[in-house]
């Protein structure tokens, strides 16, 4: 068959016979432009059909029949092979294909390529990665990138054995002994999902000093906020402590999440700061009393970046503030006193410096590692156990990282 794909015909296996052993004895092959077209719905026509489309099967008559013999190799060993036993018809009606990629039967995969999409996928390599993979290790493949999605889609389908997407990823969480948490409505969908790896969680009871939270979106075709708990190392390297899908940004999702955290911390052990970043005025004043009362935190932080983007994004404030203070003085005040300085404590340097922050006033760490897990996430319309599965793979390279430094 590989021969023939080199003279531009096409053959593949219209049926086959076994043995009771399971072994094939005969096969008969056809060319792919063999056979008549059959028009399944009578009554459409070439005349009324409204999408002229055509068919490759031109009644080529050309097959071939392979049959089991028996080979006696050097060693005096009897080995078997497929023969050619007959060969009916001529390719006359049809030339030799000089596009081999038009013929799915052409593209067939291997069973060493099937290997190794599994195996490169299970890394989070990109489809168009893995394709181009295979092409450098057989320069005459003739695969498109359709036949890399549906390979993955066949894979992913045996690995559900008819179970939902959710339902594989609680059973996986509880077979991994990942620490995790999930909320469900009344239709029996999941609104939240708090996922903490155990060796991060015990890193988090180690290292107080310092946690930031931020929020990723563009995650999965829910469109389900990612919010991201970061936490920092004694190596100054930050690891990812929580993820926690949300179905929204609002006060209940907010105290679900952080209740969820708090679990997590071991009696009389919880972080010293808390950064956070809330640009938006509504969301501070919740953010920062149900971190005080879940947590009992002596400070939580807001990332300074964000109070300064809030000032010069106002239409009010587009000007540095030497011009505000010239132009928009009450204006200014009115905005900027009952907004922002009512949270002063917690972004102003006079106090915050008597806090052990380890210089974190922004939440540069959080952002960094979020956009280091977008990396693994090579789509943004997959389901919740596609990102859970990039961003395990981003966490356990987190973790050797982390193992590498505390060694040296």
């Amino acid at each position: 068959m590989a021969y023939a794909n080199t003279k531009g015909y096409i053959l593949f296996r219209a049926r086959s016979k076994k043995r009771k052993t399971d072994d094939t004895s005969k096969v008969w092959l056809a060319c792919a432009h063999g056979g008549e077209y059959k028009n399944k719905r009578k009554d459409l026509t070439n005349d009324n059909r409204k999408r002229k489309c055509s068919s490759r099967i031109s009644r080529c008559s050309f097959s071939m029949t392979l049959q089991r013999c028996e080979v006696i190799a050097p060693a005096a060993s009897v080995t078997y092979e497929l023969r050619v036993f007959v060969v009916q018809g001529e390719h006359k009606n049809h030339d030799g294909a000089g596009n081999l990629y038009a013929y799915p039967t052409a593209r067939k995969l291997k069973a060493i390529q099937k290997s190794s999409i599994h195996t490169l996928s299970k890394a989070g390599i990109a489809s168009k990665l893995i394709l181009i993979s295979i092409r450098q290790s057989n320069p005459s493949c003739v695969l498109i990138p359709q036949d890399i999605y549906n390979a993955k889609a066949t894979i992913q389908n045996k690995i559900l054995a008819g179970r939902t997407s959710i339902k594989m990823l609680r059973n996986e969480l509880h077979t991994k002994n990942i620490c995790h948490a999930h909320d469900m409505n009344n239709g029996g969908y999941a609104t939240h999902l708090y996922l903490a790896r155990d060796q991060f969680v015990k890193f988090a009871n180690e290292f107080l000093h310092m946690i930031q939270m931020d929020c990723t979106y563009k995650s999965n075709k829910f469109k389900m906020p990612l919010r991201h708990i970061v936490g920092m190392s004694s190596t100054n390297e930050s690891y990812s402590v929580v993820l926690c899908f949300l179905s929204f940004e609002v006060e209940a999702d907010y105290i679900w999440e952080l209740e969820q955290f708090a679990s997590i911390f071991a009696m009389g052990r919880l972080p010293e700061v808390i950064v956070t970043n809330h640009c938006d005025e509504s969301r501070i004043g919740i953010n920062v009393n149900h971190l005080r009362n879940i947590f009992l935190c002596p400070q939580s932080s807001l990332c300074l970046a964000h109070p300064e983007e809030s000032i010069l994004d106002t239409k009010s404030f587009n000007a540095n503030w030497t011009d505000m203070l010239a132009k928009h003085t009450q204006q200014a005040c009115n905005y900027t006193y009952p907004t922002w300085f009512t949270h002063k404590e917690r972004f102003i340097l006079a106090w915050t410096k008597v806090h052990c922050h380890l210089g974190n006033l922004v939440t540069s760490h959080a952002e960094g590692k979020y956009g280091a897990l977008k990396t693994w996430i090579t789509v943004s319309s997959g389901n919740l156990t596609d990102t859970y599965q990039s961003n395990m793979l981003s966490i356990s390279q987190q973790e050797t990282v982390i193992k590498e430094m505390c060694t040296q």
